[in-house]
């Protein structure tokens, strides 16, 4: 029997109205599968890496950042991957960076009208390296990012580039509120881009109990 993420990524070839196109959806799928690593709503994430899921970070005056992601997803998707950044303040425009993100899937068996699997795997990831910024104004973070696309399955590759824009506020000391896009383009159809958005409300911030550590609970 073939593996249902196997079923996915075929679904997607046969059901998209070119070969191109299929295969940036089905690579769009991949990252996906890579947002339900993030701790957070990726509008709502934080971090270096986290520019990657909404450019709209907030770096404060530190000069240089870097961070590094590895995600990896459950053993029955197969996929796995890292996200890797470096932002550097640059005086009146705000935090310049660098992004770069890769996902894989393993395990792609070829077959034909028989079960039994041919020789030899099929390749199937996506990576992403692109320019990013962000900038506080007045209480609120805004962020671009411009990014060049590769994909690959089997013997098939593309490439695109896209433009995301996000923004995120905080409204007084509880409420947090952010949006951003993901892999806008004309390229690749609706199917293979997202619109990020979400609210989280911190009910508890303080001490867990007398002389014990810190917490915060947020609603999401």
């Amino acid at each position: 029997m073939v593996p249902t993420t196997q079923r996915v990524v075929w679904a997607l070839l046969a059901g998209a109205p070119g070969a191109v196109r299929a295969q940036e959806q089905a690579a769009a799928q991949l990252w996906r599968v890579a947002a339900t690593t993030v701790a957070t709503p990726p509008a709502l994430a934080t971090g270096g890496p986290s520019a990657f899921w909404n450019p709209a970070q907030v770096f404060g005056t530190a000069g240089v950042l870097a961070g590094l992601d590895v995600i990896q997803a459950p053993t029955e998707v197969g996929a796995s991957g890292l996200l890797a950044t470096v932002h550097v303040r640059v005086a009146s425009v705000g935090h310049l960076g660098l992004l770069y993100g890769r996902m894989q899937m393993h395990d792609l068996v070829r077959t034909t009208v028989s079960p039994e699997p041919q020789p030899g795997g099929i390749a199937f990831f996506a990576h992403t390296a692109g320019l990013t910024w962000a900038r506080s104004l007045a209480g609120t973070s805004l962020g671009a990012t411009v990014a060049l696309h590769e994909h690959r399955l089997d013997l098939n590759e593309s490439r695109r580039w896209t433009f995301d824009v996000g923004v995120a506020r905080r409204l007084g000391r509880t409420l947090r509120v952010a949006a951003a896009t993901h892999f806008l383009s004309g390229d690749g159809g609706p199917a293979a881009r997202d619109i990020y958005g979400a609210v989280g409300y911190q009910v508890f911030r303080g001490e867990l109990w007398e002389g014990g550590g810190e917490g915060t609970f947020e609603l999401r």
